[in-house]
C-alpha cells in the first residue's frame, strides 16, 4: 500500500530549515548605510523552465519572477490573508469594495511602467486573467482563481474583480496568484503558443529589477530598475550562477565564485564554521515534511483502508516513532518535531500543542487491540493471514527523506510492522 494522500491525523516528522549563506560585507555596508552599488551572485542548483510567471515552477524561477514582476498588492509582514488589511500596495495604489463585497475596484498607481517604458494598464489586469485561466495553459495557480468570476476595465487606470460569492479570502485570490502581464506585449500571441514564446526567455515586467540576459546553463542577469515608481534596488546587479546539482552548488559558494546559497546541507555545517567569509543566517521555513497515511482502500475508495482506516493503528505508528531523535539524526541541531500540519513558523503559542509521547509500549498494546498480532513468529504482525506491512513512498530527490524513511523502517520494525521504503 502506497503512503501517499497526505490527510490527518498523520505522523508529522520534521519541520527543516532554511539555509542562507551570504559572502558579501561590501554590499552589505553599502545597503546598512543607505547606498546603492554592488552586484550579488547567488548559485542554483537547477535551471528555470521559464520566467513566464503563470507557468514558472520551482524555487530558482519563483525568486527571479518575484523581482522582475509585480502583483496588485503584496502579503504584509503580518502574513494576514483574510480581508485586505495585511496587504501592502504594489501596482494598485489602493482598492474599493462594493457595498455587496461581491467586487473589488483596483486602482492602478499612475507612475507604473513596464520596464520597455510603456504605463501599466487596466486591461494589463484583464488580459492577465485571462491568460491565468485559459484552458490552453497548463497553470498551477488556475484552480485557486476559481471563485473570480470576471476582470472587467472600468477606465485605463481601474480594474475591477467580480466574484461568484463572499469569502474571507477574496483580495488574496484577486492578487497573491497573479504577477500582471504586458498585454500590449502578449495580446497578439495565441494562447496556444505562449508556452513557448520569446518572453519566457526574455521577459519585460514592472518590478524593482529588470531582465539582462540569460545564458542556458550558465547564468541568468537581472540589473537594478533606476525609473522604478517605487524607487531603485540597493544592488546594482544580481546574477543566478546556474550548477548542474546541489553538489555543484554547494562547491561554487565554498569556492568563492558565489555569494549566496538558499540551502545547505548539515554535513555542510562543519565547513561553513572553516570559512570565516561565510555567515550562515538560521530562518525558519514556512514548510513542513510529515508521512501521510492512504486512509481509503486503494481498490474501493467507498470503503476504509484495511490498515491505515484504524485510528489505533495510526496511533500506534505515531508513538512507535521517537521524533525528536529522528530530527537529531538526520538535521542534528538544524530541524525541529512539527507541532501540526502548519509550519511551526506560523505557531506563536507552541506550548499550547500537547504532543503524543514516544511509547513503544503503548503502541504495541494498541497494535494487540486492533488485532494486529505475529501469529505465525516471523516478526512481522498480521490478522486474518495479511500482514501488517505497507510502502513508504519517498522523492528521489530527497536525501533527507530517504534517510528518514530508512529510520522509520527500523523503528516501526521494533513494533512488528513491515514498511519498505
Amino acid at each position: 500500500m502506497r503512503l501517499s494522500q497526505p490527510r490527518w491525523p498523520a505522523s508529522v516528522l520534521c519541520c527543516t530549515i532554511a539555509f542562507a549563506l551570504v559572502a558579501c560585507a561590501g554590499s552589505e555596508r553599502a545597503a546598512d548605510a543607505g547606498e546603492t552599488g554592488g552586484t550579488l551572485i547567488v548559485t542554483v542548483p537547477a535551471e528555470p523552465n521559464t520566467l513566464f510567471p503563470p507557468l514558472g515552477s520551482g524555487t530558482q524561477g519563483a525568486a527571479i519572477i518575484g523581482v522582475l514582476f509585480d502583483r496588485l498588492a503584496e502579503i504584509g509582514d503580518g502574513l494576514e490573508t483574510y480581508g485586505d488589511r495585511g496587504f501592502q500596495p504594489r501596482l494598485a495604489t489602493s482598492w474599493t469594495w462594493a457595498n455587496d463585497s461581491l467586487s473589488i475596484a483596483f486602482a492602478l498607481d499612475s507612475l507604473s511602467r513596464w520596464h520597455d517604458g510603456q504605463p501599466v494598464t487596466a486591461e494589463d489586469v484583464r488580459y492577465t486573467f485571462r491568460v491565468y485561466t485559459s484552458d490552453s495553459l497548463v497553470v498551477d495557480n488556475k484552480s485557486l482563481l476559481g471563485n473570480i468570476d470576471s476582470v472587467s476595465v472600468r477606465d485605463p487606470r481601474t480594474a475591477v474583480f467580480w466574484f461568484k460569492r463572499r469569502m474571507p479570502r477574496q483580495f488574496y485570490d484577486a492578487t497573491y496568484h497573479m504577477y500582471v502581464l504586458p498585454s500590449h506585449l502578449l495580446d497578439t500571441i495565441s494562447m496556444t503558443k505562449l508556452e513557448s514564446a520569446p518572453f519566457g526567455r526574455r521577459p519585460v515586467g514592472t518590478g524593482r529589477f529588470r531582465f539582462v540576459r540569460w545564458e542556458p546553463g550558465q547564468r541568468i542577469e537581472i540589473i537594478a530598475d533606476t525609473a522604478n515608481s517605487r524607487g531603485r534596488a540597493l544592488l546594482d546587479r544580481v546574477i543566478w550562477s546556474i550548477a548542474p546539482d546541489f553538489g555543484s552548488s554547494t562547491v561554487k559558494l565554498f569556492a568563492g565564485e558565489a555569494d549566496f546559497l538558499e540551502q545547505l546541507r548539515p554535513e555542510n555545517l562543519a565547513q561553513v564554521a572553516r570559512t570565516p567569509s561565510l555567515r550562515l543566517i538560521d530562518n525558519r521555513t514556512l514548510s513542513y515534511g510529515f508521512l501521510g497515511f492512504n486512509l481509503r482502500d486503494r481498490k474501493n475508495p467507498s470503503r476504509p483502508n484495511a490498515i491505515f482506516g484504524d485510528p489505533r493503528v495510526r496511533r500506534a505508528l505515531h508513538m512507535a516513532v521517537d521524533r525528536e531523535r529522528l530530527v537529531r539524526n538526520v538535521f542534528d541541531s538544524l530541524g525541529m518535531v512539527a507541532l501540526a500540519p502548519a509550519p511551526r513558523a506560523l505557531i506563536p503559542d507552541t506550548a499550547a500543542f500537547k504532543q503524543l509521547p514516544y511509547d513503544v509500549a503503548t503502541a504495541n498494546v494498541l497494535l494487540d487491540s486492533a488485532g494486529w498480532r505475529d501469529s505465525d513468529r516471523d516478526g512481522v504482525r498480521d490478522r486474518d493471514g495479511v500482514p501488517l506491512a505497507f510502502d513508504i513512498l519517498i522523492p528521489s530527490s530527497s536525501t533527507s527523506r530517504q534517510r528518514y524513511a530508512v529510520l522509520l523502517q527500523e523503528q516501526y520494525r521494533v513494533i512488528g510492522v513491515k514498511a519498505t521504503p
